[in-house]
């Protein structure tokens, strides 16, 4: 007798993520459904990642471990774990420094059991310190809940950043079939969790359910975190024009005409860029006049700098 197929299979894409690996691990293992494997997938880590992985790998034969002959960065590293992950019926994905809810797989396979038409399912956020104790609760899904296929497309190129908005749904329950069917990490776009979800939704519908189920972490060493450093906001955060394109171009759209779509595309991107490169001025001009800006708080009243400040910036 061949044993049955794993029903979910977890990916943790993770790079240097020794300081809250375990915690991500043990949300998952003690999970009150069992049916599960989880792929961890190292990108060439320089910290203990690859020891703590090991570690699992001894106490439970559902942990699995991979390590990438070269560094691969975040993106592709998610495309290399997909790669290693078994011929399971739905997949998800926890990062190394978050946390999921005990009955996270047991609330959200059912539902996606339930409706063949449904391609992701997911609950809200909770955003948790360093210490994992509670900042916020939040749902992110507004721009995917209840729109047609032609309304999600145009809001996700409409809000595609370099640093872009997080997609709740990205941190659900994915069909795997639907998810075979996309791009996956679509080169040059960092947000890899947009263009996925995009692309699911052309091929299916959400379920958005109004309880926190992930939780996620934020902490001064975590990806969101170093983008934003890393550019200091000093930088264009849009995905570039021709890329956007090319992605576009490469979407099965089966019940939008896809010249007229892609012309819309065409109009959301350029006016999109015009208010980046506004956006970029502003900057320079502040760069410009900053030395003006201190030497006014050095010498003039508390009244009057502000009434200065805004005609520098005019």
């Amino acid at each position: 007798m061949f044993a049955e197929k794993t029903l979910v299979s977890i990916g943790m894409p993770v790079f240097n993520g020794e300081n809250y690996m375990r915690q991500a691990i043990e949300s998952v293992l003690c999970q009150d459904f069992g049916d599960f494997e989880l792929i961890i997938n190292d990108d060439c880590s320089s910290d203990h990642t690859a020891e703590i992985a090991e570690e699992y790998v001894e106490k439970d034969a559902r942990v699995k471990f991979f390590r990438n002959d070269r560094n691969a960065g975040c993106s592709l590293n998610v495309n290399l774990t997909i790669k290693h992950m078994s011929d399971a019926r739905f997949v998800a994905f926890i990062a190394h420094d978050d946390e999921w809810v005990s009955h996270f797989l047991s609330t959200l396979v059912p539902i996606l059991e339930a409706d063949d038409g449904l391609v992701a399912a997911s609950g809200g956020i909770q955003a948790i310190d360093k210490q994992s104790c509670t900042i916020a609760e939040r749902q992110m899904f507004p721009e995917f809940q209840g729109k047609d296929n032609y309304t999600m497309l145009e809001r996700a190129i409409a809000r595609f950043k370099l640093i872009g908005p997080s997609a709740c749904l990205w941190l659900g329950l994915l069909r795997r079939q639907a998810l075979d069917k996309t791009n996956l990490c679509f080169p040059g776009i960092h947000t890899h969790h947009v263009t996925i979800m995009t692309e699911l939704a052309c091929q299916g519908h959400f379920y958005a359910l109004d309880e926190t189920l992930y939780r996620f972490r934020k902490h001064d060493a975590s990806r969101s975190q170093r983008l934003k450093k890393d550019s200091g906001f000093k930088v264009p955060r849009w995905v570039p024009k021709e890329t956007m394109l090319a992605w576009v171009d490469t979407i099965p759209l089966t019940s939008i005409d896809k010249p007229t779509f892609r012309q819309r595309a065409i109009e959301i991107i350029e006016k999109r860029e015009a208010k980046e490169t506004k956006r970029m001025q502003t900057l320079q001009r502040r760069e410009k006049t900053a030395w003006l800006v201190k030497l006014i708080k050095l010498i003039l009243p508390v009244g009057l700098q502000s009434r200065i400040r805004i005609l520098v910036r005019a």
